[in-house]
């Protein structure tokens, strides 16, 4: 059983090298995709591994991810990101726990502890190791994810003694500048990732009267979704957002609708 490390990088010299070191005698290949690096960053990767891919950069993660998986030819690809690093025990445990997975398991999360200016800030749960079937695929141009919901969900799990680090730095007081959110979901509208983020940031700043903006611009709900936003249902009712509620509602049943016709439709991808 093989492992493929993947990664896609920019300007990434800072973090790079540590996150290649913590990883390399574990992995059987590390297979990095450049954006379009004009700092190091190719010259660090090269310390490690020969396997590394020019791609032009087009404003879209998922298509850069895509890319990166089809250079991989290891049994499972580990996602990892350059300001991403495992340490020594839990590398070492994820080896040892991949060589007795069953066959039948195709996606597995671990968790992702972020740190903040070196402290422990919160542990996310996180899908970041795959099979390597030619079946999963990253979807939306930003917070992108893997799409593998068609798939028999038995196929997955979590594996939750392995973890690894994650230096994290907001880019605003909690959680981001939320006019460039605004900006990169007007521009993917499906994306419920970043709807999901932007709603949330209107209930924490007490700005109700924008959560219909966003509501009735999601052009459906992922199914993966579908749970985080029906929680919303309860958090509108208890605020008296009778309106933001209702629109909600219209939004998940249409949601449950295309959804069963788009995966109806790609039942041949399932593995």
């Amino acid at each position: 059983m093989k492992i493929s490390a993947c990664l896609i990088v920019k300007n990434e010299e800072k973090y790079l090298d540590r996150c290649l070191n913590s990883i390399y005698k574990y992995v059987d290949e590390i297979i990095v995709t450049d954006t379009g690096s004009t700092d190091s960053t190719i010259k660090i990767a090269k310390k490690y591994t020969n396997n590394i891919y020019n791609f032009e950069w087009i404003n879209d993660f998922s298509l850069a991810r895509n890319f990166c998986e089809t250079q991989a030819i290891g049994d499972y690809i580990l996602w990892i990101d350059a300001d991403e690093y495992f340490d020594k025990e839990n590398i070492s445990r994820l080896k040892n726990n991949l060589k007795n997975i069953s066959n039948s398991v195709l996606f597995i999360h671990i968790f992702i502890i972020n740190l903040v200016s070196g402290k422990y800030y919160n542990t996310e749960e996180k899908l970041r190791i795959v099979k390597n079937n030619n079946w999963s695929k990253w979807i939306w141009k930003t917070h992108e994810i893997i799409d593998y919901y068609s798939n028999n969900q038995s196929t997955t799990m979590t594996l939750s003694d392995i973890s690894f680090y994650h230096t994290y730095t907001p880019k605003w007081k909690k959680w981001y500048d939320i006019n460039s959110y605004i900006e990169l979901f007007d521009k993917d509208k499906n994306n419920s990732n970043l709807a999901l983020d932007i709603i949330k940031y209107y209930i924490y700043e007490k700005e109700f009267h924008l959560i219909n903006n966003i509501i009735n611009n999601i052009g459906y709900i992922h199914p993966l979704f579908i749970r985080k936003f029906t929680n919303f249902l309860e958090i509108f009712n208890n605020l008296g957002l009778k309106k933001e509620k209702y629109n909600l509602e219209l939004l998940l049943k249409k949601s449950l609708i295309i959804n069963k016709n788009i995966y109806k439709q790609n039942e041949n991808l399932r593995y």
